[in-house]
């Protein structure tokens, strides 16, 4: 009986522990997700879809001198865009609106270049890039803030041989630290913490 209790004591302690442990954990994950890389300078800025407002950030590197190009994501058209646009509503692409904005901000034309077709996932944009970009090269990627470690870890195993580093677009797309009390910052955080499962897991989607 008293092994038992001594027992049970210890697995209630554990999980005292382990509680604690993710609950710190939780109070972090924004800062965690969102760690950046130092840009340096590089062959490439390299913006991933599907939100637009990361080719703002894209444009300030580009100003600052980080890149002479700019690549843009082509993403795959959701179900939702192609019916909008059988019924004739006029919806840009991703890429067209980052080309759009990049202009807009200061980048030339022929300096925005996409890749990529069709790409649903940021494993698939791992192996587009690498037909673009040659080993020892270095690209600064920009994604959404809550996407920069997942993208680091899925784009260097895609990658091997050049340097990648992730920025977020923080600036134009912030992350609350408190992320449980907005609503969108709390489903980014969560559903990053089932992708990152999944792709630790084995899971890919090409």
């Amino acid at each position: 009986m008293q092994c038992l209790l001594r027992c049970g004591a210890w697995i209630v302690a554990m999980l005292v522990v382990a509680a604690a442990v993710v609950g710190a954990a939780a109070l972090r994950a924004s800062d965690w997700l969102a760690a950046d890389d130092v840009p340096q300078r590089a062959a490439a800025i390299v913006v991933l879809g599907e939100e637009p407002t990361r080719a703002l950030a894209g444009a300030d590197l580009y100003r600052e001198g980080i890149a002479p190009r700019v690549l843009l994501s082509v993403p795959i058209r959701s179900k939702r865009q192609l019916r909008l646009a059988e019924e004739g509503v006029a919806v840009p692409w991703f890429e067209e609106t980052g080309a759009l904005l990049l202009a807009n901000h200061g980048v030339p034309r022929e300096s925005v270049a996409t890749f990529g077709e069709a790409l649903k996932s940021t494993h698939a944009e791992g192996l587009a890039l690498a037909e673009r970009i040659a080993p020892g090269e270095r690209i600064v990627v920009v994604t959404s803030p809550y996407h920069v470690r997942r993208a680091r870890m899925i784009l260097r195993d895609a990658l091997p041989g050049r340097e990648v580093l992730v920025v977020g677009s923080g600036r134009y797309e912030p992350l609350a630290r408190e992320w449980w009390t907005e609503q969108e910052a709390t489903r980014n955080v969560l559903l990053e913490a089932v992708k990152f499962a999944y792709y630790l897991a084995g899971g890919r989607f090409r």
